[in-house]
């Protein structure tokens, strides 16, 4: 990909939406899923499963089903709003419940349904990636998402 450099100056400097918007208006239309999804996949194992994330990750690796995104989104956002009203969630939670809604809606409009989720929306996957690699604190995870992020789907 190219503007990878620039990409990962705004990646390190905390302007991560920045970074997500020049890495995901490179990719072809039908590899963004792929790409969010290999995001996703680099930040699960921080947390003990959940349903409706591994959900989300299943569809993104089946084209037949990235349609169906769209009610996976839902059901995450869900998960959201019940986090939101929790006094002591966890931060790290937090971000994973909205990089989760953001893969859902690549993997959605992937799909190039009706009604698809706005286009701007989505470069905030790397930025709520950054979240969780913030929250987690860990520097290993930074690496290991940067490379799923500038690693072109097959």
């Amino acid at each position: 990909m190219e503007r990878v450099e620039e990409a990962r100056s705004y990646w390190e400097s905390g302007r991560a939406m920045e970074a997500g918007r020049i890495l995901y208006d490179q990719l072809p239309v039908k590899k963004r899923p792929l790409w969010a999804v290999g995001i996703l996949e680099a930040c699960l194992p921080l947390i003990p499963p959940v349903a409706e994330f591994e959900h989300v990750r299943a569809l993104g690796h089946d084209r037949s089903r990235w349609r169906e995104a769209h009610d996976a989104f839902s059901a995450v956002r869900a998960l959201t709003l019940q986090n939101d009203k929790l006094p002591d969630s966890s931060e790290l939670y937090g971000w994973m419940l909205v990089l989760t809604e953001n893969t859902a809606k690549v993997i959605y409009n992937g799909s190039e349904e009706q009604a698809p989720f706005d286009h701007d929306a989505v470069w905030a996957v790397l930025a709520c990636a950054r979240g969780v690699v913030d929250a987690a604190n860990q520097h290993d995870l930074e690496e290991e998402v940067w490379e799923a992020a500038v690693t072109m789907p097959r």
